[in-house]
């Protein structure tokens, strides 16, 4: 069963006598903080939840609204699917909820402060120790200092895709790949979508001629890009 709020209503897709049945809902998606806050219903098995809609600053009342509508320790997957969101804001998200497995961003913003501003966060810090953040997936915008922070924030990660090929690729390939940063070292795949066949070429030769790895596969498959090592 999926469950989304909205500004005045919610609705359930699901079967019709399964309507209040919220014991059943799996995945809960929120497009507004004042449904948020305003919503006195519980989900204790949800497992999946997903920011659609601007959910302003991650204060108090979000956090004490999302603790009282879910059990936030119980949520492995989280999208966040608008833009406007710092990277602190996602940080005390991830502060959180603490068993997130998997990772969906709409983008990856940098705006507020600088990458070595961040790290230096005490939050970003007891983040980077405790999270368990395995699988990332950047649908839009993303940079080399981005994905630096991105790695430095999950050490565990072990499958990153990303949605949207720019002029730092090739940079950002040999920083995932690097054998002297300790930040990458459980990530094993790589999955690049809406490419062609050269960027598979690229991206073999940059490997292969700088020796990034010993052992790789790689496939393109439908305009993806598959690397695994």
């Amino acid at each position: 069963m999926f469950l989304t709020f909205r500004r005045k209503y919610f609705t359930i897709q699901g079967k019709p006598e399964d309507k209040n049945n919220f014991d059943s809902v799996r995945c809960l998606q929120i497009d507004s903080t004042q449904t948020m806050i305003n919503c006195m219903n519980y989900f204790p098995n949800a497992t999946k939840l997903t920011f659609h809609g601007h959910i302003g600053t991650f204060g108090d009342s979000i956090k004490n609204s999302l603790t009282r509508i879910v059990p936030v320790k119980q949520i492995t997957k989280l999208a966040i699917h608008y833009n406007s969101f710092s990277f602190m804001h996602m940080i005390q998200i991830l502060n959180l909820m603490v068993n997130i497995r998997e990772l969906t961003l709409a983008s990856l913003p940098l705006n507020e402060i600088n990458s070595a501003t961040i790290q230096e966060n005490v939050t970003f810090q007891l983040v980077s120790m405790t999270n368990v953040v395995k699988n990332v997936i950047l649908e839009e915008e993303y940079s080399l200092e981005r994905i630096e922070l991105l790695i430095a924030l999950c050490p565990r990660l072990q499958h990153l895709t990303l949605n949207e090929i720019n002029h730092s690729l090739l940079s950002i390939i040999r920083l995932l790949l690097s054998k002297n940063n300790a930040n990458n070292r459980h990530l094993s795949s790589l999955c690049l979508l809406k490419v062609n066949n050269a960027v598979k070429e690229k991206v073999k030769m940059v490997i292969e001629k700088e020796k990034l790895l010993d052992d790789f596969s790689i496939k393109y498959i439908n305009h993806k890009l598959y690397l695994w090592w």
